[in-house]
């Protein structure tokens, strides 16, 4: 990272359905602590300014473990899957770049996300990780100006992380270690992962 005086803010996205996991993912416990901690854990190194976008379903019990903001997605935005998280983010706090990590990889790490962070320059728009050739749009660094980008899709009813990729200037990290990349989608997973 080139200038260490820019802001960097952290957006954890713990609002999904969690379907195939028949619960919700955030509040699902590995060891001593949820998921969602997790990637607090990972981030809170490099910065202290992060908020928990989830679902209005659990916000109350998320709020309970943490001391970070939790808030739901705006409004005109709520349904629309991780970007409408981001936007939701990116308007609650004001940072330079934005760490965003989904709930659901546990394994994630603070060397990850600094070999990402490591990346910022004034050529780019977002970070984000390739995990052997699988790019990974939800473990990544986004600047603030992106968030025009993210509500201009949102708002033509796309809701794809990847429409948001294709339009920006992207520097792609590759990791070739899967582990700390591992997102739990389901019990059998999570039993596995438990198991270690």
């Amino acid at each position: 990272m080139k200038d260490l005086s820019l802001r960097l803010g952290g957006i954890i996205l713990a609002g999904g359905e969690s379907r195939r996991f028949g619960s919700p993912k955030a509040l699902a416990r590995l060891e001593d602590r949820h998921f969602f901690e997790y990637a607090i854990q990972a981030i809170e190194q490099l910065t202290k300014d992060i908020v928990i976008i989830s679902h209005n379903s659990i916000l109350s019990e998320i709020n309970r473990v943490t001391t970070f903001p939790v808030i739901e997605d705006l409004p005109q935005y709520k349904g629309k899957g991780p970007l409408a998280g981001i936007a939701t983010g990116m308007k609650y706090l004001k940072s330079d770049w934005y760490i965003v990590l989904p709930c659901d990889t546990p394994n994630i790490t603070n060397l990850v996300i600094m070999s990402l962070v490591k990346q910022i320059n004034t050529d780019t728009d977002a970070i984000i990780s390739v995990v052997k050739g699988r790019i990974q749009p939800l473990i990544g660094v986004y600047h603030s100006k992106v968030v025009s980008d993210v509500i201009e899709i949102l708002e033509s009813d796309q809701y794809k992380m990847m429409k948001l990729l294709d339009e920006l200037r992207v520097t792609y990290v590759p990791f070739e270690d899967e582990q700390p990349f591992q997102n739990i989608n389901d019990l059998e997973e999570f039993q596995k992962l438990n198991d270690k």
